[in-house]
């Protein structure tokens, strides 16, 4: 194999690294093995499945891995300056050199902001911390230099930013933060672990520009950790894909993404939903990560791999690093015969099984008769009243989170709600479920001849409707009880409404358990013992156990892996084919909702701004809102370049802009007509099913 660390200019050299954590499992190589380089202002992008040793990978550059791991091998070789190349590797761990290299050379950018920042501490303190460990300045310039990148990475009025704490910044603005941090002092090399995974769509879009522009600024190299194949093509120049520890592909991003030669970067890039097309049925990668102390003989993906060949692949050793081209080295023994084409299952129409509002069905004697929703929502609105501090605590302001929020839902249909954080979609779910009380409205819930207000029901006559709604959450972690068994989490809600008990009540969860691709025997195991993605099943079997109408499913597949969502999606299909169940599917990714969903309502500041059939909405985005978030979607396609064209931030729900609530952050608002106080404009009928909130409609389209 050639030596791909000759590549010119590279700034960080890594070699053979190896990091194994000794635990009472056995030993367990995190790394094994693995050798790339940086080069100096360019982007090497990490990617794999979670467990596969893209963060340790990160932290061991930086010696930050905690007992029991320990690196037992290889270089880490990073030039400072053109006098000095030191591997970190060999630094004592509490030497001068070290602390230099942490924050004055490599800096980081962590996933969660909210976690990576001091709460207790103004964000001045923090960026001037980071300044004068590394500097030798005064406090005042400190704090001059702090002000100063604060605006370089867009936060507004840095000066009065300064003086506040995390929890005032919005995620956007807290991740910005991160990165002034970890900019202010000119790092050689920026690691950022997951830098948008917990983002919007549109804040992921501002993030990654900012990124890329300082980059571009200072001539900092970028090792990116991500999942995201969009993020991927949109920022790297080069990819390295990684899998129990080891790299299996790598090479200049075009080539990799466009023409993949190992079977799990294929993989990965067919789990993808399409933004442009939703008619197939997703190739998910069978199975999950195996343990890293249970690695599989031969190759370690030939259980999961399509392209195995038994007594070739499942044998001795793990396949070497073979050279493709320049920089392009690929793990497989077919690499140079396998291709991605595959065969795959089309999805089944949607529109002859899930009748849309404007279809109608025969009757017994021919005639047509309206198709009836299972749920009508009407003016729903909920508020939250803000309360001045003291023993008074009179009503100050109101959070109007939901507007006005109206729509119809039709047995075996899917309809999708987006939106960024704070649009209101979440809150609309849950009331709607009746987990919190609406301020006004109606929620009409329709079912064998009869209707039902829920807005109005009493605690106990909720009770005996809760078994036709059901919910998914979006963290498998936290939704689940640790303290209890999955059996005991799957059965709760039959022991809650007295349906089912004993030998009945555990054949029935058995039976769920394998509806959802789990074994009978899992039902005596804890949540701890499951991947992410198999938390996530018993999330959906706990949901279908009570054989609902309708399920609400908020974010259910934002925290899996690539791979994972994939089997996930594919899981809520079939069981929405199998039992004819209807969703309502809250996401702020587009392209999930574009393969899943038949409808979409799309939320800003609380209303409602467009609705139309998923195709229609894709086609032709009427609301200047719709179509930047559009925009904003990370294709995995490097020549298909970002289109985004907003920025700031949310409208405030206690404080919304008067007129279009959109209009601060529209490129296409006009003085006098959008933004006149009391009128904000309503959904107009555009075609059959198709609706939007804009004054300037017939112009929006042609932009």
């Amino acid at each position: 194999m050639g030596d791909i660390n000759t590549m010119p200019e590279s700034i960080l050299n890594v070699s053979d690294l190896k990091t194994h954590f000794h635990t009472e499992e056995g030993l367990i190589p995190a790394v094994d093995g693995v050798t790339f380089s940086v080069s100096k202002g360019k982007t090497l992008a990490i990617v794999g499945e979670s467990g596969c040793g893209k963060s340790v990978t990160a932290y061991s550059l930086l010696r930050l891995i905690q007992a029991p791991g320990k690196i037992v091998g290889g270089q880490i070789k990073l030039k400072i300056d053109d006098e000095l190349t030191v591997d970190i590797a060999e630094l004592r761990e509490k030497s001068d050199l070290l602390y230099h290299v942490r924050g004055g050379v490599i800096s980081m950018i962590f996933q969660e902001p909210m976690t990576a920042l001091s709460p207790v501490h103004t964000v001045g303190n923090q960026v001037c911390e980071a300044i004068l460990t590394h500097n030798e300045v005064s406090p005042e310039e400190a704090e001059k230099q702090a002000v100063d990148m604060l605006r370089r990475v867009g936060i507004p009025g840095p000066e009065k930013r300064l003086k506040q704490y995390p929890f005032e910044f919005s995620g956007g603005m807290r991740q910005r933060v991160m990165i002034a941090m970890a900019l202010v002092c000119k790092p050689k090399l920026l690691i950022a672990d997951e830098p948008t995974t917990a983002l919007d769509v549109t804040v992921q879009a501002q993030i990654l520009k900012l990124i890329k522009d300082l980059q571009a600024e200072m001539e900092t190299s970028v090792l990116l950790i991500t999942h995201d194949l969009g993020v991927v093509a949109q920022t790297a120049d080069d990819v390295a894909v990684m899998y129990l520890g080891r790299i299996v592909e790598q090479g200049p991003v075009r080539e990799v993404l466009k023409n993949p030669r190992h079977p799990y970067t294929m993989g990965l890039l067919d789990s993808l939903p399409s933004i442009n097309a939703r008619a197939e049925r997703l190739r998910a990668i069978t199975g999950s990560v195996p343990s890293l102390t249970q690695i599989p003989a031969g190759c370690p993906f030939h259980p999961r791999c399509p392209y195995a060949v038994g007594g070739v692949c499942d044998v001795g050793h793990r396949p070497d690093l073979t050279e493709l081209g320049p920089g392009r080295v690929v793990a497989c023994v077919r690499a140079e015969e396998i291709t991605r084409e595959q065969p795959v299952r089309a999805k089944p129409a949607i529109q002859s099984e899930n009748p849309l509002p404007s279809e109608v069905k025969e009757t017994e004697n021919g005639d047509k008769a309206p198709v009836q929703p299972l749920l009508s929502v009407r003016n729903l609105c909920k508020h939250f009243p803000i309360r001045s501090k003291g023993l008074l605590k009179r009503q100050v302001a109101t959070v109007r989170a939901v507007q006005d929020l109206s729509f119809d839902l039709y047995p075996g249909e899917t309809l999708g709600i987006v939106g960024e954080s704070g649009s209101g979609k979440t809150t609309a779910a849950r009331t709607i479920l009746r987990a919190i009380d609406p301020t006004a409205g109606q929620i009409l819930f329709h079912r064998d001849g009869h209707t039902v207000d829920l807005a109005t029901q009493s605690a106990k006559e909720l009770k005996g409707l809760r078994t036709r709604m059901q919910m998914i959450f979006q963290d498998p972690f936290s939704s689940l009880n640790p303290r209890m068994t999955v059996g005991d989490i799957i059965g709760e809600p039959l022991r809650i409404h007295g349906l089912a008990e004993g030998d009945e009540l555990k054949s029935r969860v058995e039976t769920v358990l394998a509806r959802v691709g789990l074994k009978p025997e899992h039902r005596v195991r804890y949540p701890h013992a499951f991947s992410g993605g198999q938390r996530q099943r018993i999330g959906i079997a706990r949901a279908l156990i009570m054989n609902p109408d309708l399920i609400i499913a908020d974010e259910a597949v934002s925290a899996l892996d690539v791979s994972v969502q994939a089997q996930v999606i594919n899981l809520l299909e079939d069981l929405q084919e199998e039992f004819n169940l209807t969703y309502i599917f809250v996401a702020h990714d587009l392209s999930v909702i574009r393969h899943i969903c038949d409808r979409i309502v799309v939320m800003y500041g609380g209303k409602v701004v467009e609705i139309a059939e998923t195709e229609t909405l894709f086609a032709r985005p009427r609301h200047p809102y719709t179509q930047s978030l559009l925009a904003a979607i990370p294709h995995p396609d490097p020549d298909t370049p970002l289109a985004y064209n907003i920025s700031g931030e949310v409208a405030d729900p206690s404080a919304l802009p008067p007129g279009c609530s959109f209009h601060p952050r529209c490129p296409h608002a006009k003085a006098g007509l959008c933004d006149i106080a009391g009128k904000p404009p309503p959904l107009q009928n555009l075609a059959p099913n198709h609706q939007a909130a804009c004054v300037r409609l017939e112009e929006s389209y042609r932009i």
